[in-house]
Order: structure tokens, then sequence, then C-alpha cells
């Protein structure tokens, strides 16, 4: 029976949230039958301007960024986040600890080959034991909106999160007749398209862009690129998609004027900048969006439909150019008038 110990050189890695700490019984199978948590492709760390963007600033959990001087100053809150949580059950701390020396080989297999090789058993266990309760709370907290998977547990908090973000379930485009609205859902698949005689509408999900927002979709491109992991591509998709529409500050005016998009950043253009700044290298997977991109296709190849969003965009789209509309209209036909009568003057009398 080993006995855990508190050192002070402890740092925060990434934690397998998939590989529980206090399982009852030894784990039959090894987490890389699966899927690992993957490392950032080096093809994403070569764009100066994102390398940083991929490296924990505060707090780190698991082998990868263990013992970066810059992540110590969160070391006392993880311990006693265990203390914490030690203190609210009938077990000692060395319960827990030996429970991970039981699963320690398969924890090591969630982590890219040779990236645990530096820890002994009683380091790397010690190491998932204070990282784990460190995010066990906030794991938690966020179980009850995970959508339900019977079939494979999230491997890790990008997967989770990409879980949450995707459930399973050079036009102006005013002068198109194309106008905006929020979706029903916060799902990133959740992008509709419906023409009408005059106009069409597309629905997007809503978006707060934050100081955070581009650290977060690019790690969850990263995890998306990462060879290991099967899913559909659809946050990169959907970024792609987003990039399509923004491509300048009057774009994002025009969607947080319709309540798609909440600048949390303070200028237009620095929302514009966010997503010109996002990169997918091309990875996109057609069939999520293939309808209603067909759908806008349709609408646009309308001769009818977009020669009267044009009309309408250039003399209804405000006040003063529809009352110059209808004076140029009125002057038009009074001098139709003069000019008839003067040539028929016999009709006149």
């Amino acid at each position: 029976m080993s006995s855990f110990q508190i050192t002070g050189d402890q740092e925060m890695g990434r934690v397998d949230i998939s590989c529980e700490v206090a399982r009852s019984q030894p784990i039959n199978r090894s987490c890389s039958t699966i899927r690992q948590i993957q490392q950032v492709p080096t093809l994403l760390r070569q764009e100066e301007h994102n390398r940083n963007d991929y490296d924990p600033q505060v707090v780190s959990l698991g082998p990868y960024h263990h013992g970066k001087p810059e992540l110590k100053l969160a070391e006392e809150f993880k311990t006693k986040a265990l203390e914490m949580f030690v203190s609210g059950s009938n077990k000692d701390i060395d319960f827990f600890y030996n429970k991970v020396l039981e699963i320690v080989n398969d924890a090591r297999n969630c982590y890219a080959r040779g990236s645990t090789d530096a820890y002994d058993d009683a380091a790397f266990a010690r190491m998932m034991l204070l990282n784990s309760y460190y995010v066990l709370f906030g794991e938690y907290k966020q179980k009850e909106k995970m959508p339900e998977d019977n079939d494979q547990e999230p491997v890790h908090f990008l997967d989770a999160l990409r879980r949450l973000l995707v459930p399973e379930r050079d036009e102006n485009s005013k002068q198109k007749g194309i106008f905006f609205r929020p979706s029903s859902t916060d799902s990133l698949k959740d992008i509709k398209f419906q023409s009408f005689y005059f106009f069409g509408q597309l629905e997007l999900p809503t978006s707060c862009v934050s100081i955070y927002t581009k650290v977060l979709y690019l790690n969850l491109i990263a995890y998306e690129l990462c060879p290991d992991n099967v899913t559909d591509r659809a946050v990169s998709t959907y970024i792609n998609f987003m990039r399509s529409l923004v491509e300048s500050p009057r774009d994002v005016k025009e969607l947080r004027e319709k309540g798609i998009l909440f600048n949390m950043l303070g200028s237009d253009e620095e929302v514009a900048n966010v997503y010109k700044e996002l990169n997918t290298h091309g990875v996109n997977n057609f069939r999520i969006f293939q309808d209603v991109k067909e759908k806008i296709q349709e609408h646009y190849d309308s001769k009818a439909k977009t020669w009267i969003a044009e009309l309408q965009h250039t003399y209804f789209s405000s006040p003063w150019n529809a009352t110059a509309l209808l004076a140029a209209t009125f002057l038009l036909c009074l001098s139709f008038l003069q000019t008839y009568f003067t040539i028929n003057p016999s009709i006149k009398k």
C-alpha cells in the first residue's frame, strides 16, 4: 500500500476525465483503444500570431505542460481542491491515491506515446490525482448540460466542450434579399435557410465574441485536426461558414444588430479580425451545410427574387430613399401628362 505525499513541485497539466480516479474496480481496457488526448499538431504551431493560443496561461492539467514555471501559481488551490473533496468523504487521501495507482498504466495510455516517460508511477499518480480533483467540480456541473451518449464518454475537456457546442441532432446579402435571424438553439449546426417570394432568411446560432473566443476555437480546431480523433469536423466547418459571412466590420455590425453576434471586444473591426485569424487549414465537412448552401445558391440564381431584392435595397432601405423615389415618380407622371396634353390640346378642351 503506497502513501500519498504532497510536494511543492506538482504542476498542472491536462487530465483525462474519462479515466476516473475513483473507480471501485480496475479498468480492463486501455484508453488508447479509443482515443488519446493529443498534442497540438506542429502545423498549427507554425503560425506566429496564433502560437501562444494553444498553451495554458493560468492552469493546465496533465503531462504536456507539467513543470512550466508560469503555471505554479494555481498549485496551492489545486491542493486545496483535493483536500476539500476528501474531507467530504469517509475515505482518506491514500485511498484515492492507491485507486489511481491501480489504473496508472491505463491513464498513461490516454496520452501521446512518450509524453509520460519522465514520471515514475508514483509521481504520475500524484499528478493525476491532484489534477482530477481540481476539475472534478466543474466537470460534474457541466454534466447536466451534456447530451446523453451511451456509446462513448467525452475524452477530455475539449471533447466535452465540443459536444456542448455541436450536439448530435462576394455579394452583400441584403442586396440579394437575404436577412438574418438568431437560431432557436445554441448548436453550431443549427444553421437554416428559407427562401420566400421577395427575400431569403438565414438563421444562425448566437455567439458571444470575447477575448477568449479565438483561443477557444483555435483549440477546438486543433482537436478536430488530430488524426486519432474521429469527429465530423463540425466546429471547423462552422468557422469556415462564418468566415464567408464576416469579411468586414460592416458584416459584424449587421449580425450584431440582428442579435446573432454579441461584441465583448469593443469595436466591430476587432470581431472581424478574430474570424480572419481563425485558420482551419482547409478542414471542412461539406455535408453539414450542403443543403443550406444549395438553397442559398438557388435563391441567388432566381433573377426575379434578386431583382426585387436589389430594388428594395436600393430604393426602400430607408424612408428617405422611398420618399425620393415616390417624389421622382410623381414628377415623372406630371411631366408625362404635361407633355401629353401639349401634344394633344383637343383632349384638354
